[in-house]
């Protein structure tokens, strides 16, 4: 995640209009993790980790050793009809 902070603050508009699903790789040296946080957060985005088990939810981005992408999402489990949640 370096130039996706870029991308997410230039597209606030497309993020509250269209609320599309988003996968994006997130790096523990990357400096803009908390904009795009804060960001996504603002835009009611729910963040989950992809890791071997399933999808993780978290509150807020927190960079990961081992699992860098990331799915963000404003709809429920049931809209996307997923079934590879780990945390309900």
């Amino acid at each position: 995640m370096g130039s996706e902070a870029d991308i997410f603050d230039q597209g606030r508009e497309t993020l509250r209009l269209m609320r599309p699903d988003i996968v994006c790789e997130v790096l523990r040296r990357a400096s803009q993790v908390d904009l795009c946080d804060r960001i996504l957060s603002e835009r009611g985005y729910k963040k989950f980790l992809i890791s071997s088990e399933g999808l993780r939810r978290f509150d807020r981005l927190e960079p990961h050793d081992r699992f860098r992408d990331w799915f963000f999402t404003t709809k429920s489990p049931v809209d996307l009809k997923l079934d590879i949640w780990v945390n309900r």
